[in-house]
């Protein structure tokens, strides 16, 4: 493999990174947000747990079933 075709390469993935940054970057600052309201509202005992709960499970893939159950899991934590 020649320098030519190692820098073409490098160009390739640095503009792929540059193109795919910012929807990546907002879908993960989505994510911490819900995190943080999850494990804020377990912390402490809020009324709302199991709303904010699903919303963080199925923002992770999670069906609203097993965020449920997940949810019981970490209240019993």
């Amino acid at each position: 493999m020649g320098i030519k075709a190692i820098a073409i390469s490098m160009v390739i993935v640095m503009a792929l990174v540059f193109i795919l940054y910012r929807p990546v970057r907002n879908k993960e600052k989505i994510r911490t947000k819900l995190e943080v309201d999850y494990f804020e509202a377990l912390k402490s005992k809020s009324e709302n747990v199991k709303d904010v709960g699903i919303l963080y499970y199925e923002n992770l893939g999670l069906n609203r079933d097993s965020a449920l159950v997940e949810i019981e899991k970490d209240l019993l934590a």
